[in-house]
């Protein structure tokens, strides 16, 4: 409130209301021991990117849930590793023969959705091969009618793909335009009636088809399942930053995350979170 008097006694009052939204504070402690430690970390999506966030992966060293919704992935027989920055224990490692990362109890309640990583595959020559899968069931026991959505490798000639298959009759696979073993980060969206697909933040293509498909609570990373084979399709590389929403993300919002997802510390590190260790008063910064 502010009151103001003049040189006639007459008196005026004003006010204003400031509302801060969308605080995100993640560390709360400002002052620790000398040979403390702490971990400094970003929240994990700014804006909008927050809007129908279901899970967010960002393997720095676990496979834990970054979002609010604590759907932690059970590691079994993936290795950590480097990031595409460098950063060391930024990543996973997925051998290819059995390696994978099982998400029990995911959410299922979607129709609408946004799956994307960041993702290395270490041979050119991996056919059908799961990278991110919400896994569902099967109607015949074939792999080709089986619930699924996300990303895989597919083609005679190696292809990242964004795959959407609500059982008999329902097959959509969009390609890219070529492989190789560098990263890349891969978006797959759905509206309900169109599925889109982009590589390194370019729209590689489209496909309209209007379906509405029952899912397992299941995410399957590096791997894949069917009834009459179990599990198998197991992707060789490397996959980081992963997310999921219950809705389409916008052109705008796939840039915006293709952009987003790199800091830069005042200490020089790039991952979402670091560790600190001060000896004297000090101010951490990052872009």
């Amino acid at each position: 409130n502010v009151t103001a008097t003049d040189a006639n006694g007459c008196i005026a009052q004003d006010s204003m209301v400031i509302d801060i939204l969308n605080a995100d504070i993640v560390q709360n402690d400002t002052t620790i021991c000398e040979g403390d430690s702490l971990v400094l970390s970003v929240g994990p999506l700014d804006g909008t990117l927050n809007r129908g966030l279901i899970a967010h992966y960002l393997f720095n060293g676990n496979a834990n849930d970054a979002s609010a919704n604590g759907q932690n992935g059970i590691i079994n027989g993936a290795s950590i590793s480097s990031d595409r920055n460098g950063n060391s224990n930024a990543c996973y490692r997925f051998d290819g023969v059995d390696d994978n990362i099982i998400v029990p109890g995911f959410n299922n309640s979607y129709t609408n959705y946004t799956f994307s990583a960041w993702v290395k595959a270490e041979k050119d020559t991996l056919l059908d091969k799961s990278i991110v899968m919400q896994i569902g069931t099967s109607n015949n026991q074939s792999a080709h009618n089986m619930v699924s959505f996300g990303f895989s490798t597919s083609g005679s000639n190696p292809n990242y793909a964004a795959r959407h298959r609500d059982g008999p009759g329902t097959n959509l696979t969009v390609y890219d335009n070529g492989f190789d073993q560098q990263w890349h980060f891969l978006v797959s969206t759905y509206d309900g009636d169109t599925l889109k697909f982009y590589k390194d933040n370019v729209l590689q293509g489209y496909r309209e088809i209007n379906s509405s498909a029952s899912k397992i609570d299941t995410l399957m990373i590096g791997g894949g399942w069917t009834q009459n084979v179990g599990f198998g399709y197991y992707f060789d590389g490397y996959i980081d930053d992963i997310s999921v929403w219950d809705r389409e993300l916008s052109p705008n919002e796939v840039q915006q995350l293709y952009r987003n997802l790199s800091y830069s510390w005042s200490t020089g590190e790039s991952t979402a979170s670091i560790t600190v260790s001060p000896s004297t008063t000090t101010t951490y910064t990052v872009d």
